[in-house]
């Protein structure tokens, strides 16, 4: 039996004699005298637990608090946030520096929430589901992180269309705005992008929104003396679905390489690019981005498959600054050539990969540690697991070619000690297979097979393992859709 820590039974009792209201008739806040952590520990189960917003508000009026989580408070008691925020004295507010804010909030409650912003002043970190008055924010002179969560794009295009923002002139110190709605990306009018980016210059990130066209806007307006920009982060290129006409959709492709090189001189310090590709020459203009590790690009766009040589030219001069590297694309990519040509790399997805007939195995396979694959057959696969010593994650999209034989050889010759991630979306292992799986590689944490998930969790109960048991229906993201996901990117 488990037994849980005197500081975790202390907690819920200290939170029961909360519930029932023992300290509600003292003069003063009790809690205004205990330590920080002991107060946002006890919040915590409170979020979560409590049975009324009285049961919280003590806790969250203590000026102990750093990080206010209003969107972990349980659904049924965010109808009373209005009631908490007017009890957000000054003092309480100067003390919070991370806020979270729910979609939950009346047209009154935006009103309140904007008063109180207005006194959090040394508020850091803000992600909310309302958009609100960002002059609210004016104040707030250590601002770095700011998110808006949106229900769609209409949302938001709506909000920066008649959003003011010079006054992000004041936050000297802000370092990301951005615009998000889960797994979709947020499609923002290139003229707001463009007044964000010059009020804010110091940014390193915008969101996934695209970039590039933003730029281009800038160098319009700027063209005597175009500007730098700090971003670290950027999504380049339009979707195809964006362009409305097909005459647009050609000049588009052909400028393309012009773009490229436009926005690289705007942003010398980009670490981390998503680049949709429409024009095979733009790669070129990528070598000068000195500080670049992850790259993402997509050659969906792009109609043919006469971009290999291209892309093998890019990175034989890039190559080993890459950390990280995905390439989406309906061609077979040479997978041991690009491993050859990136040394270094940690992180590696390719859609389509094959291997040359004299592949030999690449000192980057031993170095690997996330290694995620679309359509892959037999040799491919059993080049790739019998060589990445290190790999601690590997996702596989269409793996019907993995069977019971050929994990029995893969497992001689190459143990995965250090494995701790298995998503496989399609396979062939039978549950002998996937016995052998959870029984020879004892590092995994956590394994989901779309078509075999009910026989994993069978097993996983039956052998007694520690392995997470993740539902039959399970949305896991691989290394790549974490670091791209739009609420963080």
């Amino acid at each position: 039996m488990v037994v849980k820590p005197l500081y975790t039974i202390s907690l819920q009792k200290v939170f029961s004699l909360l519930e029932n209201g023992l300290w509600n008739s003292c003069e003063e806040n009790p809690f205004s005298f205990c330590p920080t952590k002991v107060v946002e520990d006890l919040t915590t189960i409170a979020y979560s637990d409590a049975k009324s917003m009285s049961s919280i508000s003590l806790l969250l009026t203590s000026g102990r608090i750093y990080y206010l989580h209003l969107m972990m408070v349980r659904w049924e008691l965010q109808k009373d946030l209005d009631a908490l925020l007017k009890m957000l004295s000054e003092d309480v507010c100067r003390n919070i520096r991370k806020l979270s804010i729910p979609k939950k909030l009346t047209s009154d409650g935006i009103t309140l929430l904007e008063a109180v912003l207005r006194r959090c002043s040394n508020l850091e970190d803000v992600y909310s589901e309302i958009l609100f008055d960002l002059s609210a924010l004016t104040g707030c002179k250590e601002m770095r992180y700011l998110r808006f969560h949106v229900e769609s794009n209409n949302e938001a295009f709506d909000f920066t269309s008649r959003t003011d923002f010079d006054v992000l002139r004041l936050l000297n110190n802000l370092k990301i705005l951005a615009f998000c709605n889960g797994h979709v990306r947020c499609f923002l009018d290139h003229e707001a992008v463009a007044k964000i980016l010059l009020n804010s210059p110091k940014l390193i990130s915008v969101g996934y929104v695209d970039t590039l066209n933003p730029l281009a806007y800038i160098l319009n307006k700027e063209s005597d003396s175009p500007p730098h920009f700090e971003l670290r982060r950027c999504f380049w290129g339009h979707s195809e679905w964006d362009l409305r006409y097909l005459r647009y959709l050609n000049q588009y492709k052909s400028n393309y390489p012009e773009y490229i090189k436009m926005a690289v001189s705007f942003c010398p310090f980009v670490e981390d690019l998503v680049l949709l590709v429409f024009h095979k020459e733009c790669l070129q203009h990528l070598t000068n981005l000195q500080h670049l590790t992850f790259l993402c690009l997509n050659f969906h766009h792009y109609g043919s498959d006469d971009y290999i040589s291209d892309l093998i030219s890019f990175l034989k001069k890039i190559g080993p600054q890459l950390r990280h590297i995905a390439v989406e694309a309906a061609a077979k990519m040479p997978l041991d050539v690009i491993c050859d040509l990136c040394p270094n790399l940690e992180s590696l997805l390719l859609v389509n990969p094959s291997i040359t007939e004299s592949a030999e195995p690449s000192l980057c396979l031993k170095r690997l540690k996330r290694l995620s694959c679309g359509n892959i057959n037999k040799e491919t696969l059993m080049y790739l697991l019998s060589n990445c010593r290190d790999l601690t994650e590997l996702t596989l999209s269409r793996a019907e070619c993995l069977e019971d034989g050929l994990l029995t050889i893969i497992l001689k010759r190459n143990p995965l000690p250090k494995l701790k991630v298995v998503l496989i979306r399609k396979c062939s292992l039978s549950k002998d297979g996937l016995r052998l799986l959870l029984l020879r590689v004892p590092s995994l944490e956590r394994v989901y097979i779309s078509n075999k998930q009910r026989e994993v969790i069978d097993l996983i109960n039956e052998l007694n393992l520690e392995t997470e048991q993740l539902p039959l229906y399970a949305y896991v993201p691989d290394f790549f859709c974490r670091r791209k996901f739009t609420c963080t990117f």
